[in-house]
Parts: C-alpha cells; sequence; structure tokens
C-alpha cells in the first residue's frame, strides 16, 4: 500500500466539474473513482480592526500605536486552506502572515507590527488577503487622529450645579521586564530577551486607579495566541501597577523565543500593548 500523488495540471487548481480517475497496472485496471469539484464559494464575511483580540472593532487606528489586530469573518471555505495576509502603507509591506484555515467558517483574529517595534506613520494602508493564490479581500483604512469638527454655536443656557466627577485614569506605557522589584517597579525591562528566560512581565503603573478594577491580557507569539489572564487590581485606589506575566513550564522552563505582542486593557479603558523579543540559542561552534 502506497500513496498516489496526482498533481494538478500546469500548477493549476482543477476547474469545477465531475471528474473520474482511473488507475491502471499494465493492461489491467486496478481503480475507478469518480469525484466532484465543487464551485468555490468560500467568502470573506465581515473584516474589521481592533486595539485588542477580544476588544471592541474600531474604524481608525489613533496616532502614535506600535500595533494592532485585524479580525476577519470567513465562510464556506476549505479545511486547511492556505491564507496570506499583508498590510502595506505606501507601498511598503509593514506586516505579512501567512497559514491555514483551522475549520471551514469561523473568525481569525491576526497581530500586526513591524518587525524592530517602530511606531507606525500617519496615513492610508491597505489591507490585502489572499486564499489559494486568489485575493478574496483588499480593503483601506487610517492611522492618524480624525480631523475635529469645529464647535457648534453657543447656546445661553443656565450653569447646572457643579459636581464632582472622578479624575481620568492615566496610564505610561506598557513595559516588558525581566522581573519586578519590591517596590513594584519593572526590573531590567527592555525589548529583546535571552533564549534562557524564565519568566516575563508586563505591566504598566496608573494614577488614579478605581476600587477593584478589573483588566484582561492577551498574549501571541509570532502571531499565534499562547496565553490570556483576567485579574482585578488588588488596591483599594489610587496609584499603583498592574501587570501580568508568563512563565515557562516544568518540563520545558525556557520560554520559546520569537516574536511576542501583549494587548493589557483596563476595565473602560483603550488596551495598551507592547512587543519584544526572546532571542533563540545559538550553539557555540566547537574547534577542531
Amino acid at each position: 500500500m502506497r500513496e498516489l500523488f496526482v498533481a494538478f495540471p500546469k500548477g493549476a487548481a482543477l476547474r469545477p466539474g465531475r471528474y473520474r480517475l482511473i488507475l491502471s497496472v499494465g493492461d489491467l485496471q486496478m481503480a475507478d473513482h469518480a469525484f466532484t469539484v465543487d464551485e468555490d464559494s468560500a467568502a470573506i464575511t465581515a473584516f474589521a480592526l481592533a486595539m485588542a483580540p477580544t476588544g471592541p472593532n474600531v474604524t481608525r487606528l489613533a496616532t502614535g500605536i506600535q500595533h494592532f489586530y485585524l479580525r476577519y469573518t470567513y465562510a464556506d471555505a476549505c479545511l486547511g486552506t492556505p491564507y496570506w495576509i499583508s498590510v502595506r502603507h505606501n507601498d511598503v509591506i509593514i506586516c505579512t502572515h501567512n497559514a491555514t484555515l483551522p475549520q471551514e467558517s469561523g473568525v481569525e483574529t491576526i497581530p500586526c507590527y513591524r518587525k524592530d517595534g517602530a511606531v507606525l506613520e500617519d496615513g492610508a494602508y491597505e489591507v490585502e488577503l489572499t486564499m489559494m493564490g486568489q485575493v478574496y479581500h483588499r480593503d483601506t483604512f487610517e492611522v492618524g487622529d480624525a480631523p475635529t469638527p469645529p464647535p457648534p454655536t453657543a447656546t445661553p443656557t443656565l450653569a447646572p450645579t457643579a459636581t464632582p466627577t472622578p479624575l481620568p485614569l492615566a496610564c505610561v506605557p506598557l513595559f516588558a521586564a525581566a522581573g519586578l522589584a519590591p517596590d513594584g517597579e519593572p526590573f531590567l525591562p527592555k525589548d529583546r530577551f535571552e533564549w534562557y528566560s524564565q519568566v516575563i512581565y508586563v505591566g504598566t503603573r496608573c494614577e488614579n486607579l478605581p476600587y477593584a478594577m478589573s483588566w484582561e491580557s492577551a498574549w501571541y507569539r509570532n502571531g499565534k495566541p499562547v496565553r490570556t489572564a483576567t485579574g482585578v487590581w488588588s488596591g483599594s485606589g489610587g496609584d499603583g501597577m498592574v501587570w501580568d506575566s508568563i512563565t515557562g513550564i516544568p518540563r520545558a522552563p525556557f520560554l520559546p523565543s520569537g516574536t511576542y505582542t501583549v494587548s493589557l486593557t483596563l476595565e473602560g479603558s483603550a488596551p495598551l500593548t507592547t512587543t519584544f523579543r526572546l532571542i533563540p540559542y545559538v550553539k557555540p561552534e566547537t574547534q577542531p
């Protein structure tokens, strides 16, 4: 018993229709099998941008972001279909992602960021999704703060009674670090870590934190999800540190190498994101 590989003619996909496969050895016919190739019914039914894997859709990305997420919904595709996603700005590729569809219909969320972690420039961007060498979806979006509309003409009104309002939550950019110091500050914050790292912390220091504020995190490695977590800030309100971490496991204590993207979303606030790399182990050369 063995497999028989039959290549498509001239590398092109078979056209829809009814086919018959006959296997002969010499003058003896060994097998006769009929099959049908269906019409292509795969479709992208929805496409959106998001600042976190499970966050709400956004129509425009703000100035100064480092990465975001592409979310698309597909239907009636073949299981295992290879696909390719690319994002361009001024004809320069910003990010790419290629994989195979894990099911016939579903929703996929893909992170996009520059490999060097640089901030995305303001302007127009184009995203393209290709399956089996055919473009199935092409769209554009903007990075940059939307123009501010002129204020409406003021109408004299009675001044309302002043009521105290809570101070707005303010957080510093998300850090990645090898640990946390006793005072809660990040220990050895950086964007590149050695292959023997067993834990990485990601967090932010905030002001005006409300009591029992909830948070959630999402970790991706090379575009694939590796960890999600939720929690509640344990402080009593005010200033403090909100953080999460990823660790190895007993049988593999060192974290896998690659590019990691992390989003930390505080209740009622826009997600904070960061990117860092774990450098792979390089076996030293031995002298002859």
